[in-house]
């Protein structure tokens, strides 16, 4: 289940972004004509680039404590581990 909401949560950031790059083409295209094509490849291509880190960050944010599909035990500690030793001190104390 991990994996299909990964992957869910890659599309949807997907679509957002490319939303948001359509937006910014369609206006450098009113502005500028010539040039509309290029950014809209590079914004599209962007777009893929960046959605797969935001994914990551979002599914690890809303998974939390829960292990992963096919993690033993000391791979899930090690990923606890890593992942509360990159949280604020205030969180951790509260």
């Amino acid at each position: 289940m991990d994996t299909v909401t990964l992957i869910a949560i890659y599309i949807v950031t997907t679509m957002i972004y490319q939303s948001i790059g359509f937006g910014i083409s369609r206006a450098v295209d009113y502005q500028f004509p010539t040039a509309g094509l290029l950014v809209f490849l590079v914004l599209y291509l962007g777009a893929f680039y960046l959605a797969w880190p935001t994914a990551v960050r979002i599914f690890e944010r809303l998974w939390g404590d829960r292990p992963l599909r096919g993690e033993d035990e000391a791979a899930a500690a090690a990923r606890l581990d890593r992942h509360r030793a990159r949280q604020p001190a205030a969180k951790q104390n509260a």
